[in-house]
This record gives C-alpha cells, sequence and structure tokens, in this order.
C-alpha cells in the first residue's frame, strides 16, 4: 500500500508539472504545420524524447549532486521555489512554457521536424520536470521506491501524451476556457506540491525545525 501511494504521488505530480492541458494549444499550433499523416509520429518522438530525458537526469542527478556537492535539502529546496514560480504563471494564466518568442516560432517553423525540439523539449519536459524527478530519485528510501520513481514517469509522460494524441477533441469538449481552468487547478496542485517541497527541504537542512537533534 506504501508503495501504491508513492507511486500515484510521484506519477500526478509529474503529470501536473507537465500540465499537457496548458500546453495543448502550442502543441496543436506546432503539429498544424507537419502533415496529418504525421502528427502521431510527431508527438510518439516528443514524448519518447521527454521520457529519456527525465530517465537520465533522474539516473544522473545523485552525481550530478556529488559533483556539485549539493545536498537533498537544497535540492528540494531549489526544486521548490523554482516549480512556487511556476504555479504563479499557470494560476494566473502566464505560463512561459505555453508559448513562444518571434524568434522560436520562425525556427520551429523552418525546421523539417520539431518532434524533440521544442516539441519534446522544452515544452512537453521543461525544467520544473526535470528538478521534480532528481528530488523524487535522491529522496526514495529504498531501491524499489526508485524503481517506482521511473514507472511513475513513464505513467506520466504516457498520460499526457494521450492527452496531446486527443488534442483536438479535448479542445471541441472543453473550449478554451476549460483548459484555462483546468490550467489553474494544476497551478495550485503545484504551488501545494512546491510548499511541501520547500518545506521538506528545510526540514533536511536544518533537523532542529522538525524537532530532530542534529
Amino acid at each position: 500500500m506504501e508503495y501504491a501511494l508513492f507511486l500515484l504521488k510521484c506519477a500526478t505530480g509529474i503529470f501536473v508539472i507537465i500540465n499537457p492541458f496548458g500546453i495543448l494549444g502550442i502543441v496543436l499550433s506546432l503539429i498544424a504545420h507537419v502533415e496529418p499523416d504525421d502528427r502521431a509520429r510527431t508527438l510518439s518522438t516528443a514524448s519518447t524524447a521527454s521520457f529519456l530525458l527525465l530517465v537520465v537526469f533522474a539516473l544522473g542527478g545523485q552525481v550530478i549532486m556529488q559533483i556539485f556537492q549539493i545536498s537533498l535539502g537544497a535540492l528540494r529546496i531549489a526544486a521548490g521555489l523554482f516549480l512556487f514560480s511556476m504555479s504563479i504563471s499557470m494560476l494566473y494564466g502566464t505560463q512561459p512554457r505555453a508559448e513562444l518568442n518571434d524568434a522560436d516560432r520562425r525556427e520551429a517553423d523552418e525546421k523539417d521536424d520539431i518532434a524533440i525540439t521544442p516539441l519534446g523539449i522544452p515544452i512537453i519536459t521543461g525544467p520544473g520536470c526535470i528538478a521534480t524527478v532528481m528530488s523524487l530519485n535522491a529522496s526514495a528510501p529504498d531501491i524499489a521506491s526508485r524503481v517506482l520513481v521511473f514507472v511513475a514517469i513513464l505513467i506520466a509522460v504516457t498520460a499526457s501524451h494521450l492527452v496531446l494524441r486527443s488534442g483536438q477533441n479535448i479542445l471541441k469538449f472543453m473550449g478554451r476556457n476549460g483548459l484555462r481552468v483546468m490550467t489553474r487547478l494544476m497551478g495550485l496542485l503545484v504551488a501545494v506540491m512546491a510548499s511541501q517541497m520547500v518545506i521538506n527541504g528545510l526540514y533536511d537542512a536544518f533537523p532542529v525545525l522538525a524537532g530532530v537533534d542534529g
């Protein structure tokens, strides 16, 4: 039961941070330039690239932390603060990943294959996701939990992929206002997750705050 709850927490957290409903508009506008027969392949490639990137950072997170002498508490605090700023953007409808500047849009229009960049990285998988999976894997208490982090990545990316694959139907059903409401709800969840991450990081850095003698 404990492992099931851990898996659910990780998968839900990663899915909410990816926020496929919030990036749906930009994804649909990008693949509009792709031949209809190639759109499914483009989205599949983008999702695969996103999954592999998250796996690499989850695996390599410990090495990065050791090289730069980053403590788990510092990682949690930094990731939490970053996610909190991201949640503010989601709550107020100014999510940076949901927009491309003119230069990026021109570059995307000129590229033959947009699957890996900018679609997979950074639109589907951005810094928030990377920081989150690094923190989740670093704080996993045992090998089984670390395996579940990778399962959670797979579940979250697959669920996001299914949302994006059904983008046109979802847009027709929910409308743009419905997507905005969904993005704000996800922003609230991200804010709560970010706050808890910062609290856990402070407990790690200052055990006395948690009532534990250092």
